[in-house]
């Protein structure tokens, strides 16, 4: 790609050297890897060297931001300049990955423990878990940067468009001769061509389970089981996504201007089915689901649940130690049939003391108690509707498909599907990398107030050595960067946690005085 006939001029060919350096030898320097993914597309590719296959047309307009996208009209962005912009900041986008990801890594490769650290963990421990984080951010920094190379080399050899008229021969040929090009079939036949494609990722999930994961403790899966895995999921992601696709396609050309409002309520009645399918009927096909056995667990589970008002159905452990050694627990449900679910790997670690499994149930209950899940929900659906908004408004502009080198013969027929995958890949994906780093500041509120829950129903003693344990035997990192958890984590760090449940005991037991 880099240095076959017709490629970039000299400098551009350089960018990309340096990035694939950067993704093959991780130990690069970084900063000067960090400057060169950095540097815009646009100032390094020549207009000249990026020619669409059809300019669009000068009179193509639309409102507000379509206009913008168009690149048609008085003092309108170029499509060339906003072209670049685009790539410019999926450059930035992916750069600032791989930042977050050294940073990391960098934080993991200290051998000395703060006083903090000293407090919680022993060293043993400490380096375990420095050792598990350097090797996750070191896979991840390279994955990063081999993405980045590979997605602008499918830029300049133009790969999606060629793979979107390639799956329309090919479909034409193999399934039936009047399949209209930008049409369903057509546009399903392309997922199905995606769906394959997908696979590519697959080294990098294998060496990330069978060398990651196995070399510290953690994968318990044979390859067997984890190809079988992937079976699975591709037909399963085969079986709802090619439906949902035709259903989502439908609505966009049929409702005319305010599609967008009968596609969030499909989805959001969607996602209501799903809940119930998901645990019931999906899981099930991975994991082995058994009853609690009666005992003195149980018993302070069901009391615990009488206690806090969770209409409590059934309790069951999943055989989440075939596939690894990590541990959790969750509640999910409806109504009055609502369901426990623990992982055995997680009876495992704290056998020898029921409170500590009981004090983590009180955090699950309190998700529940404060209807996290339901407000997490509504964040979803708002940011679900920002997005078809955004997606109504560019679409009405034919632009963003052109830039990218599709095009149609018909312009009464434009390639929705394609509009729909730019869209979320260039517009939409840094808008949603704002929302994410949001919705992880509110999730770990949550999780404060979850703690809180379990250390007013008395459990705040067990919950700190529970978390304690947890994190030691899933080497989690009990010191880690503060702007990589601020932008990736969910989670407080445990640090954080444990401050957090000390200050409520405190508040709790004044009350109680």
């Amino acid at each position: 790609i880099i240095f076959s006939a017709g490629t970039p001029s000299l400098l551009l060919r350089a960018y990309f050297f340096c990035c694939l350096s950067f993704s093959t030898f991780s130990f690069l320097s970084v900063p000067l890897s960090l400057s060169l993914l950095s540097v815009p597309l646009c100032l390094v590719v020549r207009k000249e060297e990026f020619v669409f296959p059809r300019p669009p047309p000068l009179g193509l307009m639309g409102s507000s931001l379509s206009t913008l996208v168009s690149g048609a009209g008085e003092g309108a962005m170029p499509m060339q300049g906003l072209y670049r912009g685009l790539i410019g900041l999926s450059v930035a986008a992916s750069a600032f990955e791989i930042y977050l990801e050294y940073r990391a890594y960098k934080r993991s490769q200290r051998s000395e423990m703060g006083e903090e650290a000293k407090a919680l963990v022993s060293r043993e421990e400490f380096l375990k878990a420095n050792a598990y984080s350097k090797d996750s951010h070191q896979l991840a920094m390279v994955k990063h940067a081999y993405s980045l190379v590979t997605h602008l080399g499918s830029l300049k050899l133009m790969v999606l468009p060629r793979l979107w008229g390639w799956t329309f021969r090919a479909a034409r040929l193999l399934l039936w001769s009047g399949i209209q090009e930008g049409g369903k079939a057509h546009s399903l036949a392309f997922v199905v061509v995606l769906s394959a494609l997908s696979l590519l990722e697959l080294p990098w999930a294998l060496y990330g389970t069978f060398v990651v994961e196995g070399r510290h403790g953690f994968n318990n899966c044979t390859l067997r089981e984890y190809l079988m895995d992937v079976v699975k999921s591709q037909t399963l992601g085969l079986f709802t996504s090619l439906p949902l696709t035709a259903l989502a396609l439908w609505i966009i050309e049929s409702c005319g201007e305010y599609f967008y409002v009968y596609l969030q309520a499909a989805m959001l009645a969607i996602g209501f089915v799903m809940s119930f399918v998901q645990p019931t009927i999906i899981q099930p096909l991975f994991n082995k689901y058994t009853p609690l056995p009666e005992g003195v667990l149980r018993g302070k589970i069901e009391a615990l649940a009488q206690r806090a008002g969770f209409p409590l159905g059934s309790i069951t452990v999943v055989d989440g130690s075939r596939r690894s050694a990590s541990s959790n627990a969750y509640l999910y449900g409806f109504w009055k049939a609502k369901r426990i679910v623990l992982y055995d790997t997680l009876l495992e670690q704290m056998q020898d003391d029921d409170e500590q499994v009981v004090a983590v149930l009180g955090h699950e209950l309190g998700h529940w108690r404060c209807s996290h899940n339901w407000k997490q929900s509504v964040c979803s659906a708002a940011s679900t509707a920002l997005m078809l908004y955004c997606f109504k408004v560019v679409n009405s502009s034919h632009a963003l498909p052109l830039m990218f080198g599709f095009d149609s013969p018909d312009t009464a027929r434009r390639p929705v599907m394609i509009g729909l995958m730019l869209f979320s890949i260039y517009v939409w994906a840094p808008i949603g990398r704002i929302v994410s780093l949001g919705t992880n500041i509110l999730s770990r509120r949550f999780e404060h107030q979850a703690d809180a829950f379990s250390v007013k129903m008395g459990y705040g003693k067990p919950l700190r050595a529970g978390l304690l344990r947890i994190t030691a035997r899933n080497k989690g990192s009990v010191d880690p960067d503060p702007l990589y958890c601020l932008y990736h984590h969910s989670h407080p760090s445990l640090a954080h946690r444990l401050r957090y449940i000390a200050e409520c005991e405190q508040k709790f037991s004044k009350k109680t005085m």
